[in-house]
Protein backbone atom coordinates (compact mmCIF):
# COMPACT_ATOMS: atom_id res chain seq x y z
CA UNK A 1 0.00 0.00 0.00
CA UNK A 2 1.95 3.21 -1.34
CA UNK A 3 1.30 6.61 1.28
CA UNK A 4 -1.38 8.18 -0.20
CA UNK A 5 -3.71 4.93 0.14
CA UNK A 6 -2.44 4.44 3.63
CA UNK A 7 -3.61 7.75 4.63
CA UNK A 8 -6.61 8.05 2.71
CA UNK A 9 -7.83 4.61 4.52
CA UNK A 10 -6.23 5.63 8.38
CA UNK A 11 -8.56 9.10 7.37
CA UNK A 12 -11.90 6.87 6.53
CA UNK A 13 -11.16 4.94 9.72
CA UNK A 14 -10.57 7.77 11.94
CA UNK A 15 -13.99 9.65 10.39
CA UNK A 16 -15.90 6.24 10.94
CA UNK A 17 -14.84 5.68 14.38
CA UNK A 18 -15.69 9.52 14.87
CA UNK A 19 -19.34 8.39 14.07
CA UNK A 20 -19.35 5.61 16.42
CA UNK A 21 -18.67 7.75 18.85
CA UNK A 22 -20.96 10.32 17.74
CA UNK A 23 -23.78 7.86 17.74
CA UNK A 24 -22.88 6.37 21.25
CA UNK A 25 -23.11 9.67 22.93
CA UNK A 26 -26.48 10.66 21.54
CA UNK A 27 -28.19 7.17 22.37
CA UNK A 28 -26.86 7.92 26.08
CA UNK A 29 -28.49 11.64 25.97
CA UNK A 30 -31.84 9.91 26.96
CA UNK A 31 -34.77 12.23 26.74
CA UNK A 32 -37.22 12.47 29.97
CA UNK A 33 -39.86 10.41 28.01
CA UNK A 34 -37.95 7.50 26.93
CA UNK A 35 -37.23 7.52 31.20
CA UNK A 36 -41.07 7.81 31.99
CA UNK A 37 -41.69 4.85 29.19
CA UNK A 38 -39.10 2.42 30.88
CA UNK A 39 -40.39 3.21 34.29
CA UNK A 40 -43.68 2.34 33.54
CA UNK A 41 -42.72 -0.98 31.68
CA UNK A 42 -40.61 -1.83 35.04
CA UNK A 43 -43.34 -1.23 37.36
CA UNK A 44 -45.99 -2.99 35.24
CA UNK A 45 -43.39 -5.98 34.92
CA UNK A 46 -42.34 -6.38 37.98
CA UNK A 47 -44.68 -4.86 40.81
CA UNK A 48 -45.29 -7.54 43.30
CA UNK A 49 -48.73 -6.27 44.40
CA UNK A 50 -50.47 -7.03 40.59
CA UNK A 51 -50.26 -10.51 40.98
CA UNK A 52 -53.72 -11.57 42.34
CA UNK A 53 -54.82 -7.91 42.76
CA UNK A 54 -54.61 -6.96 39.15
CA UNK A 55 -53.95 -3.59 39.66
CA UNK A 56 -54.26 -1.29 36.59
CA UNK A 57 -51.90 1.88 36.64
CA UNK A 58 -53.13 3.32 33.15
CA UNK A 59 -55.03 6.11 34.62
CA UNK A 60 -51.46 7.38 37.00
CA UNK A 61 -49.32 6.24 33.96
CA UNK A 62 -51.29 8.73 31.31
CA UNK A 63 -51.88 11.28 33.73
CA UNK A 64 -47.55 11.38 33.83
CA UNK A 65 -46.74 11.44 30.61
CA UNK A 66 -49.55 14.44 30.31
CA UNK A 67 -47.52 16.27 32.92
CA UNK A 68 -44.53 15.67 31.66
CA UNK A 69 -45.43 17.17 28.20
CA UNK A 70 -46.22 19.82 29.96
CA UNK A 71 -42.76 20.49 30.91
CA UNK A 72 -40.91 18.39 29.08
CA UNK A 73 -37.66 18.29 31.31
CA UNK A 74 -35.15 16.08 33.77
CA UNK A 75 -36.09 18.71 36.44
CA UNK A 76 -39.59 17.95 36.44
CA UNK A 77 -39.48 14.24 35.65
CA UNK A 78 -37.78 13.66 38.93
CA UNK A 79 -38.99 16.46 41.06
CA UNK A 80 -42.95 16.38 40.64
CA UNK A 81 -44.10 13.37 38.84
CA UNK A 82 -41.68 10.52 40.23
CA UNK A 83 -42.91 11.65 43.74
CA UNK A 84 -46.26 11.83 42.52
CA UNK A 85 -46.33 8.59 41.55
CA UNK A 86 -43.86 7.22 44.48
CA UNK A 87 -46.80 8.70 47.00
CA UNK A 88 -49.52 6.76 45.51
CA UNK A 89 -47.66 3.13 46.44
CA UNK A 90 -47.39 3.43 50.45
CA UNK A 91 -44.28 0.76 50.19
CA UNK A 92 -40.82 0.49 51.79
CA UNK A 93 -37.80 -0.34 49.35
CA UNK A 94 -39.48 2.01 46.56
CA UNK A 95 -37.02 4.36 45.75
CA UNK A 96 -35.77 6.70 42.75
CA UNK A 97 -32.19 7.87 42.68
CA UNK A 98 -31.25 10.74 40.09
CA UNK A 99 -28.64 10.54 37.43
CA UNK A 100 -25.53 11.75 39.17
CA UNK A 101 -25.18 14.80 36.59
CA UNK A 102 -28.47 16.29 38.16
CA UNK A 103 -26.94 17.75 40.86
CA UNK A 104 -29.20 20.24 42.32
CA UNK A 105 -31.74 17.30 42.48
CA UNK A 106 -32.27 15.52 46.54
CA UNK A 107 -30.45 11.94 46.67
CA UNK A 108 -33.53 9.82 46.68
CA UNK A 109 -37.45 10.93 45.73
CA UNK A 110 -37.88 8.16 48.84
CA UNK A 111 -34.95 7.78 50.91
CA UNK A 112 -35.34 4.85 53.54
CA UNK A 113 -33.60 6.79 56.23
CA UNK A 114 -33.47 10.02 54.54
CA UNK A 115 -30.07 10.92 56.91
CA UNK A 116 -27.31 11.70 54.66
CA UNK A 117 -24.67 10.25 57.32
CA UNK A 118 -22.21 7.74 56.85
CA UNK A 119 -23.48 4.75 58.67
CA UNK A 120 -19.73 3.96 60.81
CA UNK A 121 -20.34 7.52 61.89
CA UNK A 122 -23.77 6.80 63.38
CA UNK A 123 -22.43 3.56 65.03
CA UNK A 124 -19.14 5.44 66.24
CA UNK A 125 -21.42 8.36 67.53
CA UNK A 126 -23.52 5.69 69.64
CA UNK A 127 -26.87 6.00 67.93
CA UNK A 128 -29.06 3.56 65.82
CA UNK A 129 -31.11 5.25 63.23
CA UNK A 130 -35.47 3.53 62.77
CA UNK A 131 -35.76 4.31 58.80
CA UNK A 132 -38.45 6.80 57.71
CA UNK A 133 -41.52 5.01 58.06
CA UNK A 134 -43.71 6.08 54.99
CA UNK A 135 -47.57 6.91 55.93
CA UNK A 136 -50.23 4.39 55.17
CA UNK A 137 -53.99 5.83 54.28
CA UNK A 138 -57.14 4.04 56.19
CA UNK A 139 -58.26 2.48 53.45
CA UNK A 140 -62.10 1.18 52.70
CA UNK A 141 -62.52 -2.91 53.79
CA UNK A 142 -66.48 -3.03 53.71
CA UNK A 143 -69.03 -0.96 52.41
CA UNK A 144 -72.54 -1.61 54.31
CA UNK A 145 -76.07 -1.77 52.00
CA UNK A 146 -76.93 1.49 53.90
CA UNK A 147 -73.71 3.47 53.29
CA UNK A 148 -73.83 6.32 50.76
CA UNK A 149 -70.41 4.81 49.53
CA UNK A 150 -72.58 1.90 48.03
CA UNK A 151 -73.77 4.19 45.50
CA UNK A 152 -70.59 4.71 43.95
CA UNK A 153 -67.54 2.82 42.09
CA UNK A 154 -65.72 2.57 45.37
CA UNK A 155 -64.07 -1.36 46.50
CA UNK A 156 -61.59 -2.18 49.39
CA UNK A 157 -58.94 -0.68 46.73
CA UNK A 158 -59.50 2.79 47.38
CA UNK A 159 -58.11 5.03 50.11
CA UNK A 160 -59.36 8.22 52.12
CA UNK A 161 -56.80 10.68 51.10
CA UNK A 162 -58.43 13.82 53.06
CA UNK A 163 -61.46 15.38 54.69
CA UNK A 164 -62.12 18.72 54.35
CA UNK A 165 -65.08 20.33 56.34
CA UNK A 166 -67.64 22.31 54.60
CA UNK A 167 -70.29 24.67 56.42
CA UNK A 168 -73.02 22.03 55.83
CA UNK A 169 -70.76 18.64 54.64
CA UNK A 170 -68.07 17.06 54.83
CA UNK A 171 -66.12 16.48 51.21
CA UNK A 172 -64.39 13.07 51.49
CA UNK A 173 -61.42 12.45 48.88
CA UNK A 174 -60.69 8.83 48.14
CA UNK A 175 -58.02 7.95 45.72
CA UNK A 176 -56.93 4.34 43.66
CA UNK A 177 -53.76 2.95 43.62
CA UNK A 178 -53.95 3.50 39.99
CA UNK A 179 -54.26 7.29 40.75
CA UNK A 180 -58.44 7.90 40.25
CA UNK A 181 -59.83 9.98 42.95
CA UNK A 182 -63.22 10.31 43.75
CA UNK A 183 -65.25 12.89 45.87
CA UNK A 184 -68.28 12.64 48.13
CA UNK A 185 -69.98 15.06 49.95
CA UNK A 186 -71.80 13.62 53.46
CA UNK A 187 -73.99 16.30 55.36
CA UNK A 188 -72.95 17.33 58.56
CA UNK A 189 -74.51 15.86 61.86
CA UNK A 190 -72.87 14.58 65.19
CA UNK A 191 -72.44 11.37 64.21
CA UNK A 192 -70.87 12.03 61.25
CA UNK A 193 -68.50 14.18 63.39
CA UNK A 194 -67.53 11.88 65.72
CA UNK A 195 -66.78 8.79 63.56
CA UNK A 196 -64.56 11.45 61.60
CA UNK A 197 -62.94 12.63 64.74
CA UNK A 198 -62.33 9.12 66.47
CA UNK A 199 -61.04 7.91 62.55
CA UNK A 200 -58.09 10.45 62.49
CA UNK A 201 -58.03 10.35 66.26
CA UNK A 202 -57.02 6.60 65.93
CA UNK A 203 -54.69 7.23 62.70
CA UNK A 204 -52.79 9.72 64.39
CA UNK A 205 -51.55 7.48 66.93
CA UNK A 206 -51.81 4.45 65.02
CA UNK A 207 -48.99 1.85 65.32
CA UNK A 208 -51.48 -0.81 63.69
CA UNK A 209 -51.77 0.22 60.16
CA UNK A 210 -54.50 -2.89 58.99
CA UNK A 211 -56.29 -2.09 62.63
CA UNK A 212 -60.45 -2.07 61.95
CA UNK A 213 -62.60 0.94 62.43
CA UNK A 214 -66.57 1.09 61.79
CA UNK A 215 -68.06 4.34 60.51
CA UNK A 216 -71.41 3.27 61.89
CA UNK A 217 -72.74 7.06 60.73
CA UNK A 218 -71.61 5.51 57.17
CA UNK A 219 -72.24 1.97 57.59
CA UNK A 220 -68.51 0.69 56.53
CA UNK A 221 -65.69 -0.16 58.03
CA UNK A 222 -62.04 1.26 57.59
CA UNK A 223 -58.39 0.42 58.12
CA UNK A 224 -56.81 2.75 60.54
CA UNK A 225 -53.68 3.38 58.52
CA UNK A 226 -50.45 4.45 59.78
CA UNK A 227 -48.94 8.48 59.96
CA UNK A 228 -45.69 9.18 58.94
CA UNK A 229 -42.80 8.80 61.05
CA UNK A 230 -39.67 10.71 60.50
CA UNK A 231 -36.10 8.55 61.00
CA UNK A 232 -35.64 8.66 64.62
CA UNK A 233 -33.23 7.77 67.33
CA UNK A 234 -34.00 3.47 67.49
CA UNK A 235 -31.13 2.69 70.25
CA UNK A 236 -28.24 4.11 72.28
CA UNK A 237 -25.07 2.40 72.66
CA UNK A 238 -24.18 2.19 76.83
CA UNK A 239 -21.12 4.45 77.70
CA UNK A 240 -21.05 6.21 74.03
CA UNK A 241 -20.91 10.58 72.80
CA UNK A 242 -24.83 9.92 72.30
CA UNK A 243 -25.31 8.12 75.61
CA UNK A 244 -23.16 10.88 77.25
CA UNK A 245 -25.15 13.54 75.90
CA UNK A 246 -28.47 12.56 77.65
CA UNK A 247 -29.80 12.33 74.20
CA UNK A 248 -33.50 10.22 74.43
CA UNK A 249 -34.41 7.55 72.11
CA UNK A 250 -37.02 8.44 69.94
CA UNK A 251 -35.61 11.98 69.40
CA UNK A 252 -36.03 13.24 65.86
CA UNK A 253 -32.59 13.73 63.36
CA UNK A 254 -31.80 17.86 62.29
CA UNK A 255 -28.70 18.32 61.32
CA UNK A 256 -25.22 16.64 60.53
CA UNK A 257 -21.96 19.25 60.57
CA UNK A 258 -18.62 17.88 58.99
CA UNK A 259 -15.72 19.46 61.25
CA UNK A 260 -12.02 19.80 61.32
CA UNK A 261 -10.00 19.04 64.57
CA UNK A 262 -6.60 20.92 65.36
CA UNK A 263 -4.78 18.12 64.53
CA UNK A 264 -6.50 18.07 60.87
CA UNK A 265 -8.70 15.23 61.85
CA UNK A 266 -12.10 15.45 59.88
CA UNK A 267 -15.20 14.19 61.69
CA UNK A 268 -18.92 14.76 62.20
CA UNK A 269 -21.64 16.35 64.71
CA UNK A 270 -24.78 15.38 64.90
CA UNK A 271 -27.89 17.29 65.95
CA UNK A 272 -31.16 15.68 67.61
CA UNK A 273 -34.20 17.13 68.57
CA UNK A 274 -36.94 15.55 71.21
CA UNK A 275 -38.93 17.61 74.25
CA UNK A 276 -37.92 21.20 72.76
CA UNK A 277 -34.63 20.68 72.86
CA UNK A 278 -31.83 20.01 70.81
CA UNK A 279 -28.85 17.56 71.59
CA UNK A 280 -25.50 17.61 69.74
CA UNK A 281 -22.42 15.09 70.31
CA UNK A 282 -19.80 14.44 67.91
CA UNK A 283 -19.11 11.18 65.99
CA UNK A 284 -15.25 11.11 66.89
CA UNK A 285 -14.72 7.86 69.01
CA UNK A 286 -11.31 6.87 69.59
CA UNK A 287 -13.00 3.50 70.54
CA UNK A 288 -14.79 3.17 67.71
CA UNK A 289 -12.58 0.39 66.18
CA UNK A 290 -11.09 -1.14 69.23
CA UNK A 291 -14.50 -2.05 70.93
CA UNK A 292 -16.34 -4.89 69.65
CA UNK A 293 -19.56 -3.08 71.06
CA UNK A 294 -19.13 -0.72 67.80
CA UNK A 295 -18.89 -3.58 65.31
CA UNK A 296 -21.33 -5.47 63.30
CA UNK A 297 -21.18 -8.70 65.85
CA UNK A 298 -20.79 -9.32 69.28
CA UNK A 299 -20.86 -12.31 71.93
CA UNK A 300 -20.18 -12.82 75.43
CA UNK A 301 -21.73 -14.59 78.73
CA UNK A 302 -23.81 -13.98 80.92
CA UNK A 303 -22.86 -15.72 84.25
CA UNK A 304 -22.75 -19.36 83.30
CA UNK A 305 -26.00 -20.13 81.96
CA UNK A 306 -26.54 -17.77 79.31
CA UNK A 307 -24.87 -16.01 75.82
CA UNK A 308 -25.41 -12.79 74.18
CA UNK A 309 -25.07 -12.80 70.77
CA UNK A 310 -25.53 -9.68 68.80
CA UNK A 311 -25.34 -9.38 64.51
CA UNK A 312 -25.95 -6.78 62.85
CA UNK A 313 -27.00 -8.42 59.29
CA UNK A 314 -27.80 -11.48 57.96
CA UNK A 315 -25.20 -13.15 55.18
CA UNK A 316 -23.43 -16.47 54.93
CA UNK A 317 -20.30 -15.66 57.25
CA UNK A 318 -23.21 -14.53 60.20
CA UNK A 319 -24.67 -17.95 59.61
CA UNK A 320 -21.82 -19.86 60.05
CA UNK A 321 -20.53 -18.49 63.25
CA UNK A 322 -24.20 -18.46 64.76
CA UNK A 323 -23.64 -22.34 64.37
CA UNK A 324 -20.42 -22.81 66.12
CA UNK A 325 -22.18 -20.49 68.80
CA UNK A 326 -25.25 -22.14 69.40
CA UNK A 327 -23.76 -25.69 69.01
CA UNK A 328 -21.62 -24.22 72.05
CA UNK A 329 -23.92 -22.25 74.06
CA UNK A 330 -25.54 -22.79 77.32
CA UNK A 331 -29.34 -23.58 77.53
CA UNK A 332 -29.99 -19.71 77.70
CA UNK A 333 -29.77 -17.24 74.42
CA UNK A 334 -30.06 -13.54 73.96
CA UNK A 335 -29.85 -12.57 70.64
CA UNK A 336 -29.94 -8.58 69.67
CA UNK A 337 -31.08 -7.54 66.63
CA UNK A 338 -31.71 -3.78 67.92
CA UNK A 339 -29.41 -2.85 64.99
CA UNK A 340 -29.92 -5.40 62.25
CA UNK A 341 -31.44 -4.06 59.14
CA UNK A 342 -32.03 -7.28 56.98
CA UNK A 343 -29.91 -9.09 54.86
CA UNK A 344 -30.04 -12.36 52.52
CA UNK A 345 -32.83 -14.57 52.26
CA UNK A 346 -30.72 -17.38 52.05
CA UNK A 347 -29.22 -16.92 55.23
CA UNK A 348 -32.41 -16.50 57.23
CA UNK A 349 -33.79 -19.47 56.21
CA UNK A 350 -30.35 -21.30 57.54
CA UNK A 351 -30.36 -19.49 60.78
CA UNK A 352 -34.04 -20.10 61.35
CA UNK A 353 -33.26 -24.10 60.86
CA UNK A 354 -30.22 -24.06 63.41
CA UNK A 355 -33.63 -23.38 66.09
CA UNK A 356 -36.83 -24.74 64.49
CA UNK A 357 -35.41 -27.70 61.88
CA UNK A 358 -35.14 -28.38 58.58
CA UNK A 359 -38.04 -28.04 56.17
CA UNK A 360 -40.17 -26.20 58.18
CA UNK A 361 -43.14 -23.70 56.89
CA UNK A 362 -42.33 -20.14 57.73
CA UNK A 363 -43.99 -18.25 55.31
CA UNK A 364 -44.10 -17.20 51.87
CA UNK A 365 -43.58 -14.43 49.60
CA UNK A 366 -46.14 -12.71 46.69
CA UNK A 367 -44.57 -11.61 43.36
CA UNK A 368 -46.02 -10.51 40.27
CA UNK A 369 -46.45 -13.81 39.28
CA UNK A 370 -47.06 -16.15 41.74
CA UNK A 371 -46.85 -17.34 45.46
CA UNK A 372 -43.90 -18.90 46.60
CA UNK A 373 -43.93 -21.04 49.88
CA UNK A 374 -40.73 -20.29 52.42
CA UNK A 375 -38.96 -23.51 54.20
CA UNK A 376 -35.87 -23.41 56.58
CA UNK A 377 -32.89 -25.13 54.85
CA UNK A 378 -30.64 -26.34 58.01
CA UNK A 379 -30.96 -29.09 60.47
CA UNK A 380 -31.70 -27.94 63.78
CA UNK A 381 -28.12 -26.79 65.87
CA UNK A 382 -29.10 -28.56 69.22
CA UNK A 383 -30.85 -31.52 70.96
CA UNK A 384 -33.12 -30.30 74.18
CA UNK A 385 -34.81 -26.49 74.45
CA UNK A 386 -32.91 -23.47 74.88
CA UNK A 387 -34.20 -19.96 76.13
CA UNK A 388 -34.26 -17.72 73.63
CA UNK A 389 -35.07 -13.89 74.04
CA UNK A 390 -35.03 -11.46 71.14
CA UNK A 391 -34.22 -7.48 71.56
CA UNK A 392 -35.45 -5.92 68.67
CA UNK A 393 -35.82 -1.74 68.09
CA UNK A 394 -37.93 0.77 65.86
CA UNK A 395 -34.44 -0.17 63.32
CA UNK A 396 -35.33 -3.45 63.15
CA UNK A 397 -35.74 -4.35 59.61
CA UNK A 398 -36.53 -6.95 57.00
CA UNK A 399 -35.23 -10.30 57.48
CA UNK A 400 -34.55 -9.50 61.69
CA UNK A 401 -38.47 -8.81 61.47
CA UNK A 402 -39.05 -11.99 59.97
CA UNK A 403 -36.68 -14.18 61.71
CA UNK A 404 -38.47 -12.86 65.12
CA UNK A 405 -41.48 -13.08 64.38
CA UNK A 406 -41.47 -17.06 63.44
CA UNK A 407 -38.95 -17.54 66.36
CA UNK A 408 -41.93 -16.47 68.59
CA UNK A 409 -44.38 -18.65 66.27
CA UNK A 410 -42.01 -21.88 66.56
CA UNK A 411 -39.75 -21.37 69.14
CA UNK A 412 -41.36 -19.55 71.76
CA UNK A 413 -38.84 -17.34 71.82
CA UNK A 414 -40.07 -13.83 73.61
CA UNK A 415 -39.39 -10.53 72.09
CA UNK A 416 -38.32 -7.38 74.31
CA UNK A 417 -38.26 -4.13 72.63
CA UNK A 418 -39.92 -0.93 70.61
CA UNK A 419 -42.18 -2.17 67.77
CA UNK A 420 -40.13 -3.16 64.41
CA UNK A 421 -40.20 -0.73 61.44
CA UNK A 422 -42.40 -2.79 59.00
CA UNK A 423 -40.40 -2.97 56.03
CA UNK A 424 -40.05 -6.32 55.02
CA UNK A 425 -40.36 -6.14 50.71
CA UNK A 426 -38.07 -7.72 48.28
CA UNK A 427 -36.62 -5.31 46.40
CA UNK A 428 -34.58 -4.89 43.06
CA UNK A 429 -32.87 -2.10 41.05
CA UNK A 430 -33.59 -1.20 37.66
CA UNK A 431 -31.42 1.41 35.67
CA UNK A 432 -32.97 3.69 33.32
CA UNK A 433 -32.14 5.24 30.44
CA UNK A 434 -30.80 8.19 31.75
CA UNK A 435 -28.99 6.87 34.74
CA UNK A 436 -31.16 7.11 37.32
CA UNK A 437 -32.33 4.16 39.11
CA UNK A 438 -35.55 2.59 40.45
CA UNK A 439 -35.47 0.46 43.42
CA UNK A 440 -38.76 -1.17 43.20
CA UNK A 441 -40.81 -4.03 45.28
CA UNK A 442 -41.08 -6.97 43.53
CA UNK A 443 -42.69 -9.10 46.55
CA UNK A 444 -44.15 -8.85 49.84
CA UNK A 445 -43.38 -11.41 52.78
CA UNK A 446 -46.30 -13.59 55.00
CA UNK A 447 -45.70 -14.87 58.25
CA UNK A 448 -46.44 -18.56 58.55
CA UNK A 449 -49.48 -17.26 60.45
CA UNK A 450 -50.91 -15.54 56.87
CA UNK A 451 -50.23 -12.07 58.87
CA UNK A 452 -48.41 -9.13 56.55
CA UNK A 453 -45.52 -7.47 58.65
CA UNK A 454 -44.69 -4.68 56.04
CA UNK A 455 -45.95 -1.51 57.25
CA UNK A 456 -46.99 -3.24 60.94
CA UNK A 457 -43.95 -4.52 62.20
CA UNK A 458 -43.68 -6.83 65.14
CA UNK A 459 -45.04 -6.20 68.44
CA UNK A 460 -42.39 -6.94 71.78
CA UNK A 461 -43.94 -8.79 74.22
CA UNK A 462 -42.29 -6.17 76.48
CA UNK A 463 -40.63 -2.82 76.18
CA UNK A 464 -38.49 -1.40 78.38
CA UNK A 465 -37.22 2.46 77.43
CA UNK A 466 -33.50 3.07 77.31
CA UNK A 467 -31.99 4.28 80.13
CA UNK A 468 -28.53 6.66 80.26
CA UNK A 469 -26.34 4.51 82.33
CA UNK A 470 -27.54 1.02 81.89
CA UNK A 471 -28.71 -1.46 78.95
CA UNK A 472 -32.57 -1.86 80.52
CA UNK A 473 -33.66 -4.07 77.80
CA UNK A 474 -31.01 -6.46 78.01
CA UNK A 475 -31.46 -6.24 82.21
CA UNK A 476 -35.07 -7.22 81.48
CA UNK A 477 -34.48 -10.13 79.10
CA UNK A 478 -31.44 -11.80 81.92
CA UNK A 479 -34.46 -11.85 84.10
CA UNK A 480 -36.80 -13.45 82.31
CA UNK A 481 -34.70 -15.77 81.17
CA UNK A 482 -33.61 -16.36 85.31
CA UNK A 483 -37.17 -16.69 86.16
CA UNK A 484 -37.82 -19.63 82.74
CA UNK A 485 -34.77 -20.91 84.98
CA UNK A 486 -36.30 -21.00 88.23
CA UNK A 487 -39.42 -22.68 86.66
CA UNK A 488 -37.65 -25.42 85.16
Amino acid sequence: MNLSKYLRAFFISIISLSLFFIVIKNTNQSKPNSSLEEFWKIVNENYYSKYGHKNDFSTIERESFINLNKDDTMINLYENIFPGVVSLFEDSHFAIYPPKNLNNISTSIISVTAIPIPAKELICSGVVISPARLSIRPSLLYIGKNSPFSRTNLNNEWRLDNISKKEEYYTLKFISKNGETHLINIKKNKNVKNDVDTLFGLYDRSEDAYGEYYFSSLDAYYSIGIPYRSPEIAYIIPGSNAANSHVPVGAVWKKYTTMKSKSGEMFGEISFFSGARYYTFSTKNNLCDKSEIYNDKQYFYIGKDTKYIRFDKFDDETAFILHDLIINSPKNIIIDLRRNTGGYESSLLRMLGYFIGKNKYVGYVETYLKKEKQFTSANKSFDGKKNVAILISSATSSSAEIFSSEMRSNFDARIFGDRSSGQVLQSKKFTLPDGGVVQLPVGIFYDSRGNKIEGNGINSDQDDRYQESKDQLLISATDWIKSRDNIQ
